[in-house]
């Protein structure tokens, strides 16, 4: 059974994912967390100048990010303790062409919408044609003929003026979006999918005659683009054979019909636009951005509206498709975690989070709940034995939940504020709960009044002892006191295709940290390699669980199942970098704190994957264990996960931080 407190991290972990399409918004967002958990921005292009007990974080490309506290009794030459992932996932990348092939107009424009929407698309798309054409009553390479030849408006055209008409048309009058895969996705799962786009996109701007260029992340949240599959009546052959596409054929999202992608193009250009600018309807526009034969102009006026300029201000982008379905808890016993991403973004939050614990009114109803419990039943609401939201463990427990529940809604009627919470009476959702911050705490003070004192400490501490790792490991003034080393969080990009890049696993990026940190604090040649030598690092990357429909697959001996923890992982031929040492480690922290940890081996007639800790442990020379919370449909554009894994994943890596610096010493392998 998924535990209460589970979800007082995982609602935090939806939070993350939703807001986290992309590696570029997720390191957004580790930054805005760290900015509010007190940790200094660095700069790889300026000199550092560090100090014992403060924090810190820097950027690369601004899709790797490295966070690292350093203890008040670090030296230079002790050792750093890092939990590293990865923040990219498989997924479909825009070509720097997305418009895909052109056709013949001629070809495509007998197909296009009604009659008259025909003959007004002639007429704008060709301004000096003086007659009325449906292109329609013509053979297509007459028309294209005479429109060259001057036939038709009584002059020449010339090509210029007709790549208003052949802009943007590809396959059967539709805008397709031009995708190269990313990565090793399960790309069936992408048919049929609500999709829009996210990413970064470089802006021009100018101001006083002086031109720069910006950096902007964005993302359109409403769903513009699908990959449709082809209906079973045109392809029987899917029953039997099962469903088979190419990647480059028919992997692409569709964006709009010809059609309306241009009639949206001529009211932009002879009217009011969104963001209220105003053209000369007379007159062409002159602008020519670099993206706009590039790209379709709808995608990119629908990028311009969100970013606040005009579309031939974006110079350039990075964008890839994104599924529009947002990261929710589900099941029927809402256990699971479904959402795309969950590799390794799940792996990537858990080393960094900060608490969202404090005294917010989500804290305070749970903590009213388990008093008016304890009130009413006799029943002690501690860690062990508190009711569970929709998963009461025996009759007495629920009998007080529900009772809580009802005393809970008679001082809500009772203050006129019953109507501030959601109609389903569902008390785990936020809505409505901002409101209630003021008068909660009053009226927990209240219930608690002539509580004994131990009994109010049990339950306070219950509520408040609930946090996630690096952040957590590090938010007290007196958390970093006795710590000899340096903790650290590495967040890498392109982990999903090799690493090998100046921001992945494979660059340099973590050992210039750790040399640039223990530089800082002497001077000594030697230092850095007796740093490494004293160092561990826990690579931490999604793992396989067993599924149900193919237990074939998992060898008999290693299956990791949902809720069991993190799974360490095994390999001979080094696809992962654990080993005995580096795995007693791990497993002597999870029993100190009473975690679970699950094993897993590949079965000797298939392949394995890999992960950044092999890449890591061979190129910087750090002790290195490979971990991962273990899910079901990895590299799906959704994924499935366990509530209790997040949680468990959490306490494993906060655990880490707080006893690696003690427990190193109890066992040295090399003299």
């Amino acid at each position: 059974m998924a535990k209460q407190q589970s979800y007082d991290v995982v609602s935090d972990f939806i939070d993350f994912l939703n807001a986290s399409p992309t590696a570029f918004h997720a390191v957004d967002e580790a930054k805005k967390r760290l900015k509010s958990a007190g940790f200094q921005q660095l700069s790889e292009r300026e000199l550092w100048d560090l100090q014992p007990g403060h924090k810190y974080f820097f950027t690369r490309n601004h899709s790797t990010v490295v966070a690292f506290a350093v203890g008040k009794k670090y030296v230079a030459g002790n050792g750093f303790y890092i939990i590293g992932a990865h923040t990219d996932s498989p997924c479909l990348k825009l070509k720097p062409v997305s418009k895909g092939t052109l056709r013949r107009a001629a070809d495509v424009a007998v197909s296009w919408g009604t009659r008259r929407e025909r003959e007004m698309l002639v007429i704008h798309s060709v301004p000096f044609l003086l007659e009325t054409v449906w292109v329609g009553e013509r053979e297509n390479d007459l028309f294209y003929e005479e429109l060259f030849s001057g036939k038709l408006g009584g002059q020449k055209n010339d090509v210029t003026a007709l790549t208003n008409l052949k802009d943007g048309v590809v396959k059967g009058g539709i805008l397709e979006v031009g995708v190269q895969i990313y990565g090793g996705g399960l790309w069936h799962t992408w048919f049929d999918r609500d999709l829009t786009v996210a990413g970064r996109v470089i802006v021009r701007e100018e101001n006083a005659g002086s031109v720069s260029y910006s950096h902007h992340l964005v993302r359109i949240e409403e769903p513009i683009m699908r990959i449709p599959t082809l209906a079973i009546h045109l392809d029987k052959t899917v029953s039997s054979d099962g469903f088979k596409f190419n990647n480059e054929t028919h992997l692409i999202p569709i964006l709009a019909t010809s059609l309306k992608g241009e009639l949206n193009k001529l009211s932009s250009e002879n009217g009011p636009v969104e963001n209220g600018n105003q053209t000369d309807g007379n007159k062409a526009i002159d602008k020519t951005g670099t993206t706009n034969t590039k790209h379709h102009l709808l995608l990119l006026q629908l990028l311009a509206s969100k970013l606040g300029c005009e579309p031939d201000d974006i110079y350039d982008f990075e964008l890839q498709a994104c599924d529009t379905q947002p990261s929710t808890v589900g099941g029927a016993a809402r256990e699971f975690i479904f959402s795309g991403r969950l590799d390794n973004l799940c792996m990537s939050f858990c080393s960094l989070k900060e608490s969202h614990s404090g005294m917010n009114a989500t804290y305070y109803f749970e903590l009213f709940s388990s008093v008016l419990a304890f009130r009413v039943t006799g029943l002690d609401p501690g860690l062990n034995s508190q009711p569970t939201r929709g998963y009461p463990g025996c009759v007495e427990l629920f009998i007080s939940h529900i009772v809580s529940i009802a005393c809970f809604k008679w001082v809500c009627m009772t203050l006129g504020l019953l109507p501030l919470f959601p109609s389903t009476g569902d008390f785990s959702s936020q809505k409505g709960m901002h409101n209630l911050d003021v008068w909660l705490p009053l009226s927990i003070t209240v219930v608690l009044w002539k509580m004994p004192i131990n009994l109010r400490l049990n339950i306070i501490s219950s509520r408040v002892n609930q946090g996630v790792a690096l952040i957590d490991a590090t938010s007290s003034e007196s958390s970093l006191e006795e710590e000899t080393g340096v903790r650290m969080v590495a967040l890498f990009d392109h982990e999903e295709v090799g690493s090998a890049s100046a921001q992945g696993a494979g660059s340099p990026v973590m050992l210039n940290a750790v040399t640039r940190v223990t530089n800082t604090f002497g001077t000594n040649p030697n230092l850095l390699e007796k740093a490494a030598q004293r160092s561990y690092l826990v690579s931490a990357d999604m793992a396989h669980a067993l599924h149900p429909n193919y237990m074939e697959k998992h060898e008999v001996n290693h299956q990791p199942k949902l809720h069991g923890g993190l799974v360490i992982k095994n390999n001979a031929n080094q696809r992962y970098a654990t080993n005995a040492v580096t795995s007693f480690y791990f497993r002597e922290i999870a029993t100190k704190h009473n975690l679970p940890v699950q094993d897993f081996v590949v079965r000797n007639d298939m392949s394995c994957g890999s992960t950044i800790g092999p890449i890591l442990a061979s190129g910087v020379g750090i002790r290195t264990v490979d971990v991962g919370a273990p899910q079901l449909s990895m590299h799906s554009i959704r994924e499935i996960c366990a509530v209790d894994d997040v949680k468990y994943s959490y306490e494993h890596f906060k655990a880490f931080y707080q006893e690696f610096s003690h427990l190193d010493g109890k066992m040295v392998v090399d003299i």
